[in-house]
């Protein structure tokens, strides 16, 4: 239970992450546990297509993602 408790409130603070640097018009933020360069929604949707990553904010909804079998 208190990971799921853990993860819940990772993805909020990701959350909340990815909304402020969009107010500020960032292209990406820092992941606070893993230190990662995360691309916001913003920077994907300059770049126009889904490049295939499973990047977390992808608006085109992981179109390019391979699909498993």
């Amino acid at each position: 239970m208190k990971e799921f408790e853990d993860n819940a409130k990772y993805k909020m603070l990701c959350d909340s992450l990815h909304q402020e640097a969009l107010a500020k018009e960032r292209e990406q933020y820092i992941d606070p546990k893993t230190g990662a360069i995360v691309f916001t929604e913003l920077f994907h949707l300059k770049r126009g297509t889904c490049c295939g990553s499973k990047c977390r904010h992808c608006p085109y909804d992981h179109e390019n993602v391979p699909r498993r079998s």
